[in-house]
């Protein structure tokens, strides 16, 4: 099942939205933008956690 994600559903002012096929995907591109966008060379363990239960199934 299809993944999807956007930083508004974790409360961020950004429209960026991914979709991917795992969870370990997602979480991959997640890491890449929030890198490139948003300047985190690592994403804290509560955001992540945030990121993670705002992940949607389709």
């Amino acid at each position: 099942m299809t993944k999807s994600f956007g930083c508004a559903d974790a409360g961020v002012n950004c429209s960026w939205t991914t979709t991917a096929e795992s969870e370990e995907d997602i979480m991959k591109k997640i890491k890449e933008h929030a890198n490139n966008a948003h300047g985190f060379k690592e994403i804290p363990q509560d955001l992540a956690d945030k990121v993670k239960s705002a992940i949607k199934e389709q």
